[in-house]
């Protein structure tokens, strides 16, 4: 007496059945074809496991025939029209009900294991960051010395004496200059005033709210400030009109349209674009003290021969690590950043460090290393824009 024995499905043949992506239903006709000659695939596979777990049955009760199972070849006609659309989950359970050692080595469905990746990302954001940087690469899919694409646009407000738009990443500003006059400082009577102001208001971010401005955007502000101020880069004496008496005073609104990390280097960028193409109208001071300016006339009142460029970097300790114009998340986990403003002939301006207590002296030479490269590509895109 011959029982009939099962057979069972390769682990290959079962991970390729179950992995099979489904097609896209679209309003093709192409599409409806695929999508239907899937579903009919699939209505085999399902007809062929119930088949096969009937077969089983049979042979753990001891039957000697087979009289009772539906034949093979009835149940593996062709479905009818149109197949049903719900036979992958069928086939998922049926498969492993029969082969349940498979079920280890099954790859688990992508929209799982994204899903995985997000939840282990929002509860452990420290530890997530730390398996990236232990293999020299960043969530984001940058290296450790990468920078995010930047694209400089001059000229994008008509109504401004200058302005200019940086996208670095997914931090967009605009920088409108606006020029106005007024009386010199009794201390300073032939240099002008040079006034930033950066918006960080809830258009560019949710976690910034409405009303006063925040934190983040006075000590960028006043960063901006002290260094044209201290650093001699701008030459506020070309702003003076006739000493004593008027001077020009340029302010500097710096929006932020999306905010996504790293608004320092996107807003000195910006205003040292727009200051780069900044034109005045020829003004004078008449005898009744009244200042008198043709705006048809307008030319450059100065040229910038140095350039300021900034290039911020978070530091890293376990694992020590270095990384380049970080994001919003990076900025988020780190603890100590570095921010290095050099011009384009490569001498420095400025360097500050926030947070932490101390920083090696070879992750502060790499930081210094990549602002000179950083400078240079800067310094050229700003000729071109």
């Amino acid at each position: 007496m011959k029982v009939a024995k099962h057979r069972p499905l390769s682990v290959q043949a079962a991970v390729h059945m179950l992995t099979f992506p489904l097609f896209s239903h679209t309003h093709s006709t192409v599409g409806k074809r695929k999508s239907y000659q899937h579903r009919r695939r699939s209505f085999h596979t399902l007809s062929f496991l119930l088949y096969e777990k009937k077969r089983m049955a049979i042979s753990q009760s001891g039957l000697s025939s087979l009289s009772s199972c539906v034949p093979a070849k009835k149940l593996l006609r062709p479905p009818p029209y149109p197949p049903p659309k719900n036979t992958d989950s069928l086939i998922r359970s049926t498969f492993f009900s029969l082969h349940p050692h498979i079920m280890s080595t099954a790859p688990p469905p992508l929209e799982s294991t994204s899903k995985s990746f997000e939840v282990f990302h929002r509860i452990q954001p420290h530890e997530y960051l730390r398996r990236f940087l232990e293999h020299s690469v960043r969530p984001d899919g940058r290296l450790l010395d990468s920078f995010r694409k930047t694209l400089i646009t001059t000229g994008s407000i008509s109504t401004a004496n200058a302005s200019a738009m940086v996208r670095l990443g997914g931090t967009t500003v605009v920088c409108g200059i606006k020029a106005e006059v007024c009386e010199p400082h009794v201390e300073r009577p032939n240099q002008g005033y040079l006034v930033p102001n950066v918006e960080l208001s809830p258009m560019c971010s949710p976690k910034f709210r409405a009303g006063p401005p925040p934190e983040k955007a006075q000590v960028t502000s006043e960063f901006i400030h002290q260094l044209f101020t201290n650093s001699d880069l701008f030459p506020l004496e070309s702003l003076c009109i006739e000493e004593g008496k008027a001077v020009w005073v340029l302010y500097a609104d710096i929006v932020c349209l999306n905010y996504d990390g790293n608004i320092l280097d996107a807003s000195l960028l910006a205003l040292t674009a727009a200051l780069s193409k900044l034109t005045l109208p020829k003004a004078q001071v008449s005898e009744s003290m009244v200042v008198e300016a043709d705006a048809s006339n307008k030319s450059p009142v100065f040229q910038m021969t140095r350039v300021p460029i900034a290039s911020t970097f978070c530091v890293f300790q376990e694992p020590m690590a270095v990384l380049s114009d970080p994001n919003e998340a990076e900025e988020a986990l780190t603890k100590e950043t570095v921010t290095v403003v050099m011009d384009s002939s490569g001498q420095v301006c400025h360097v500050s460090k926030n947070g932490g207590n101390s920083i090696e002296s070879s992750a502060l030479r790499t930081c210094f290393e990549r602002a000179v490269e950083r400078t240079k590509e800067m310094a050229t895109l700003i000729e071109q824009a």
